[in-house]
């Protein structure tokens, strides 16, 4: 097996038709190995796969392929891989041939089990071992594959043994040697001593399922190919590295040659996924919105079609829940009408859409040549519906292959929803159990637009000159170099113009032409440097009423100014660059003044809601730092108006008396950062933090939520049986509760539980499972609340005890039933 011991790469082989057989991969793979395959029929071996991944050795594919195959692998006496059943022929040998031996366990299969994270396949029972089969294994397919393996190998019985004996050399590794009548399959090492002795040493141990299941995407999704390629002649290196899923595909390609490096990664995302399911056609990943599913075909079936009236439903629930609804009053009296008829709601408000629409003839399967063939229903994306028809029927009412499609097109409509929170249900309410499939596009991270494909990727040349990145398929790039003496980060577009240079000074800024005509950064003095936002004095001089502004472009790209400086130069400016001018109002909720606000004219304060909140005039003036106290023009205090509503104290804004919102950074009373909040009676500083995945809650600057860290915890005890007997009295009901709306709930009753503790003597008190809360702010009186998830734990225990009890007496019994075979066997032995 030597020579397989080479990174196989089935790239080629899979290409040729996009899958490949197992005997096929086989047949590859020793052609590559210069070896002659000897089994050119094996279980599975007409499994197809379209997978492959060439950092994997020959030998384990080889493996994997055996292991599907229900046996081993190995080169037979003629130098040709096999693929060998355990005990293909058997040898008997007397246990008295051997000088010194061993025996271990017996095994013997009852079960094969198969878990790769996203699937699981099991059959057979737990009676005896259970042969787990190598996740890692690729070549896994489907769930009739594990099925031929157990029929294959259920009940086979062999026995760990270790001995030295004299053996025909006609003996080969994996055959069956039946020792006293107990099944040995041969593995070890002979030698020629004059005689040929072996040296047996059959060593059994099921492999065993592992302790952390990795997910690991479904065969048919990754195919990965390393490559690297080194040319002397023309001093070039090429590596690359690729990965192909599903619906994926990624690329890393480097190159070195002498004059530079260039690298390039590409990601291209497939964001459609299709689905085939029976009776309901369920999607929970779909993007949002109405319409993103592209196509949706319902097969026909010959057995389940007896009807033309079909309606098309998507719904928030699977079918299963009747023609109509019967409402109730809240005392569980009937809803009846004036002449005390039923009211009834008809089921088709509880879908999200439906059509009811008339097929001129049936929808039928038919299985010809051993390929079904099915008439299909088929809704486009735009909601055009479509029949298409491949089977006939002749007049004594037999099935027969169309040769030619026949297609069409209803006049109705029907753009089938999707929901991106709960997923949504699709099928015909009248037929059940026929098949579905469903082509869609999921939601992704890269845009809020919804995409059938994105390619991502990035480019990196090296030289001596400049590093030059480029990015996304974007027309522009990044380049590091050297420019005038100094360190410089350009951004070019596509004809290689600067839009955006970064140097020491600061950065700058270029038009169309290429040519600057301004920079952010650091000005130069005698005296001191200073920051600034500089333009160019020769930049558009006709225009110096607005050379430098500040404003936002609307919908159709045009820039509207927010404010700008007029002469800033020209004839017109002076020391200090000319006026600013603001375009409109100024509007603000808060102006934070530091010692004293003057208005020459006479002029007003609008809030964003654009009513006037204050008159100002030469009056309002004086502000002090720790208060600021307005003033309106007839000398009144802004805070008099409302009675205090508003008032700003140091860093603090305060709205009325219980509610302040602190200013962003370390306020004085918690060192936090962010926006505390003070209760309005007791007086804690309550604090919400978002973390990207989930909202923490802090109660004077300490989590209130749970925590499992063992250093946050102390006094640990078991817990004991009489919190589980408590726990196991309580009666589970269904109820009502006043504040969920009329919906029905269910759980236990406090006051059952407070009962139920304290007749075991326990303080319900000192435990977090019953608590008293202040139901409505405005009532002192409390109430009881459970915590459930102390009560599930707890009720969890209970009955985890409970089975082990009745697991201990089982042991017993079986134990009491051996001890009198034991004594029957005994007594049949003296008569």
């Amino acid at each position: 097996m030597i020579k397989f011991e080479f990174n196989y790469n089935g790239k080629e082989l899979i290409d040729k038709k996009n899958e490949a057989t197992l005997l096929e991969v086989a047949q590859d793979i020793c052609n590559k190995a210069g070896v002659e395959l000897g089994s050119t029929s094996f279980l599975n071996s007409d499994k197809k796969v379209s997978v492959y991944d060439n950092t994997v050795t020959a030998r384990e594919y080889i493996s994997y392929i055996a292991e599907s195959a229900g046996c081993f692998a190995c080169i037979d006496r003629e130098g040709k891989l096999c693929f060998r059943e355990f005990g293909q022929d058997e040898t008997e040998i007397s246990l008295e041939m051997f000088g010194e031996y061993k025996w271990g366990e017996e095994f013997k299969i009852s079960k094969v089990s198969y878990e790769d994270g996203v699937r699981s396949f099991k059959f057979g029972d737990d009676t005896r071992n259970n042969l787990w089969i190598n996740q890692e294994n690729m070549y896994i397919v489907d769930e009739d594959q594990v099925q031929k393996i157990y029929n294959k190998i259920k009940d086979l019985t062999v026995n760990t043994f270790e001995g030295k004996v004299i053996i025909d050399p006609a003996i080969d590794i994996g055959d069956k040697i039946v020792i006293n009548g107990k099944n040995v399959i041969y593995q070890g090492e002979m030698s020629l001593e004059g005689r040929f002795i072996a040296q047996i040493s059959s060593k059994i141990q099921i492999k065993q399922k592992e302790e952390t299941t990795v997910k690991k995407e479904s065969q048919k999704v990754i195919n990965r190919l390393v490559q690297s390629r080194i040319n002397q002649a023309e001093g070039k290196i090429e590596q690359l590295v690729e990965e192909t899923t599903e619906y994926s595909k990624k690329i890393t390609q480097v190159e070195q040659t002498v004059d530079g490096i260039s690298q390039k990664v590409e990601n291209i995302q497939d964001f459609t996924k299709e689905k085939e399911q029976i009776e309901n056609l369920y999607i929970d990943d779909i993007a949002g919105g109405e319409g993103y599913l592209l196509d949706f075909i319902i097969f026909g079936n010959t057995e389940l079609f007896k009807t033309k009236d079909i309606t098309i439903c998507a719904s928030e629930n699977k079918r299963g829940y009747g023609d109509s609804i019967s409402l109730f009053l809240e005392d569980g009296n009937e809803l009846l009408t004036e002449d005390n008829k039923q009211i009834l709601i008809k089921h088709e408000i509880q879908y999200i859409k439906a059509l009811k629409i008339t097929l001129d003839d049936y929808l039928r399967n038919f299985v010809y040549e051993g390929n079904e063939y099915c008439d299909t229903l088929e809704i486009k994306q735009d909601g055009t519906i479509k029949i298409i028809k491949r089977i006939g029927v002749d007049d004594e009412g037999n099935l027969y292959l169309l040769e030619k499609e026949n297609e069409i097109i209803l006049k109705d409509k029907i753009v089938l929803p999707s929901q991106k929170e709960s997923g949504t249900y699709y099928f015909i309410k009248e037929i059940q159990g026929i098949k579905y499939y469903a082509k869609y596009i999921t939601k992704n991270d890269y845009s809020d637009a919804f995409l059938t494909e994105l390619e991502l990727g990035t480019k990196l040349e090296q030289n001596a000159e400049y590093i030059r990145v480029a990015w996304n398929q974007i027309s522009q790039y990044i380049q590091m170099e050297g420019i005038e003496g100094k360190a410089t980060l350009n951004i070019y577009d596509k004809e290689n113009n600067i839009l955006v240079s970064l140097n020491q000074n600061g950065e700058n800024f270029y038009n169309s032409e290429n040519k600057r005509i301004g920079y952010i950064g650091i000005v130069r003095g005698e005296e001191q440097d200073t920051l600034a936002f500089v333009m160019d004095v020769d930049w558009e001089n006709g225009n110096e009423g607005k050379s430098m502004a500040w404003g936002y472009n609307d919908k159709n790209g045009k820039f509207l100014p927010i404010f700008h400086l007029v002469g800033s130069y020209g004839s017109e400016s002076g020391e200090y660059g000319g006026k600013l001018v603001i375009e409109g109002e100024l509007s603000t909720e808060i102006i934070n003044v530091i010692n004293q606000l003057n208005f020459v004219n006479y002029g007003e304060l609008i809030w964003n809601d654009g009513k006037t909140a204050i008159a100002m005039g030469n009056s309002f003036r004086d502000v002090s730092r720790e208060v600021l106290c307005f003033k309106t023009e007839d000398g009144l205090e802004f805070k008099d108006v409302n009675k205090t509503f508003l008032s700003m104290y140091d860093n603090t804004i305060w709205i009325a008396s219980p509610f302040w919102v602190g200013k962003e950074g370390n306020t004085s009373d918690t060192g936090w950062t962010g926006y505390p909040m003070i209760g309005v009676n007791d007086n804690n500083s309550y604090y919400c933090q978002w973390s990207g995945n989930q909202l923490y809650f802090y109660v004077d600057g300490t989590q209130a939520g749970w925590i499992s860290d063992k250093r946050l915890k102390k006094d640990f005890k078991e817990i004991d049986d009489d919190f589980l007997k408590a726990i196991d009295e309580l009666k589970i009901q269904q109820f009502k509760a006043d504040n969920r709306n009329g919906l029905i709930s269910f759980g236990i009753i406090a006051q059952d539980l407070e009962k139920s503790f304290k007749k075991y003597n326990i303080n319900p008190s000192n435990y977090e499972i019953l608590q008293k809360i202040q139901y409505k702010l405005n009532e002192k009186e409390l109430y009881y609340t459970v915590e459930y998830t102390q009560f599930l734990i707890l009720k969890q225990l209970a009955s985890e005890r409970k089975i082990q009890k009745l697991q201990e007496k089982d042991i017993e019994k079986d134990k009491t039933i051996q001890d009198l075979l034991k004594r029957i066997e005994r007594l049949e032995e003296k008569s």
